[in-house]
């Protein structure tokens, strides 16, 4: 990973935006350890990709955009109503987001 956002909504919502080296390294990432963990808690998520030239973190809003116009529904344990209807709010993102960082070479 070459950086990464985690944002806090104000209504619990959780968006993470990433930008990868490669689709080789965020897959492996997206289908081990932590990530794959905390997808057993989610009651609603959804992902979408794409490329682009920039290294920069696209915004927000940037991210809503794409994930109501491209964007698929992932598998969860418990979907809610919103999950079900592919229903995704406009974020409200609240003051603390967290940098992601890498951590190792491995994660890309």
């Amino acid at each position: 990973m070459l950086q990464g956002s985690l944002i806090r909504d104000a209504h619990r919502v959780y968006w993470t935006l990433t930008v990868w080296q490669d689709e080789e390294s965020m897959r492996r990432y997206r289908n081990n350890g932590a990530h794959l963990k905390v997808m057993q808690w989610c009651n609603q998520a959804s992902v979408v990709h794409w490329t682009q030239v920039s290294e920069a973190l696209p915004t927000v809003e940037q991210a809503h955009e794409r994930m109501v116009t491209e964007g698929r529904l992932s598998k969860v344990k418990y979907p809610n109503k919103e999950h079900l209807a592919k229903q995704f709010s406009v974020p409200q993102p609240k003051k603390g987001n967290l940098v992601v960082r890498p951590t190792s070479k491995k994660d890309g």
